[in-house]
């Protein structure tokens, strides 16, 4: 899946261990600095998506920069919005889940 803002590769192993998650950012952001800003904005927009990810998932998170880097916000939106749209959410988050 492809947002404004970062790619999602996913695929489900057929194990009930739990969710493995990658992150990653292009070369092409120009710096380290950038590159690893990307990766800690990623990391916890994922700890705060409150979602349960369901188990034998493996996801991997590109990160991708546009002119500006991403603010936290819209980036920990999209992400919610990519986990559910794939339905990688396990039901029970689903139904009790606040608006962003």
């Amino acid at each position: 899946m492809r947002g404004e803002y970062v790619v999602m590769h996913y695929r489900y192993r057929g194990d009930k261990d739990t969710p493995r998650v990658g992150y990653t950012v292009s070369r092409k952001v120009r710096t380290a600095v950038e590159r690893n800003r990307i990766k800690r904005l990623l990391r916890e927009a994922m700890r705060l998506s409150g979602l349960d990810i369901k188990p034998g998932t493996d996801i991997i998170l590109v990160g991708k920069m546009k002119e500006s880097p991403p603010d936290f916000h819209s980036l920990r939106k999209e992400l919610h919005d990519m986990i559910v749209r794939a339905k990688l959410a396990l039901e029970d988050n689903l139904s009790g889940q606040s608006k962003l």
